[in-house]
């Protein structure tokens, strides 16, 4: 599925899909460790900047620390970006929960502002494929970072 972005400033939802090859250890004000593994985590873009502008600092290396996520994206090897156009994040994680071998990462992490989700970062399984999610999406941006 692949649905081009026509506006480069468009507002959406995200989904971030992580690979984390080492252990992760969050500030203590989170007091908890993400171990290796793939992860997805939803968000949503519609600031000022759109799906490009949030994007484009969830894959920056260098970076003042402000959501749960930047403690992963400065961590990860590679992050890759799928956006989601008039869809909401909590719609995106209820869909990759019905995904067979997905499961709640942490408890609270992304979702401080959402009444629904129990997190917004969800562990993948081994196997995971970008086919198997059923809503339509758009390959935003691949970004290798090992």
């Amino acid at each position: 599925m692949d649905l081009r972005i026509k506006k480069k400033k468009a507002k959406a939802s995200y989904l971030l899909l992580i690979k984390l090859v080492r252990k992760v250890s969050l500030p203590k004000k989170f007091n908890f460790q993400i171990k290796p593994g793939f992860y997805a985590y939803a968000g949503n873009a519609n600031g000022p900047g759109g799906i490009q502008g949030r994007c484009k600092r969830h894959f920056k290396l260098k970076k003042k620390k402000h959501w749960h996520i930047d403690w992963l994206t400065t961590q990860s090897q590679e992050v890759q970006a799928l956006s989601f156009l008039n869809q909401n994040e909590c719609k995106i994680i209820e869909e990759i929960l019905k995904i067979h071998g997905t499961s709640i990462a942490y408890k609270g992490f992304g979702n401080t502002d959402c009444q629904s989700c129990k997190s917004h970062l969800i562990k993948l399984p081994k196997l995971f494929s970008e086919d198997m999610i059923k809503i339509p999406y758009s390959h935003l941006i691949n970004n290798y970072l090992a």
